[in-house]
């Protein structure tokens, strides 16, 4: 299907986790905490929404969506 790469060009560590921050991860993919200038890629097989957040920051949240 497809990759996605998330790249920390922050001063901070992060982390990329899917799931959500009021239901916590659902274990489909964390990157643990990687720091500046780290990165982290996912390989996606299924179709389906992906939501994510950092757990050290879970303002941050986003979601991927695989079409085909």
């Amino acid at each position: 299907m497809g990759e996605v790469r998330w790249n920390n060009n922050d001063t901070a560590a992060h982390t990329i986790t899917s799931g959500s921050p009021s239901e916590g991860p659902d274990e489909v993919f964390d990157s643990g905490l990687f720091m500046s200038g780290g990165s982290f890629e996912v390989k996606f097989s299924e179709i389906g929404e992906y939501p994510y957040f950092d757990m050290v920051h879970q303002l941050i949240t986003g979601t991927i969506v695989v079409i085909e």
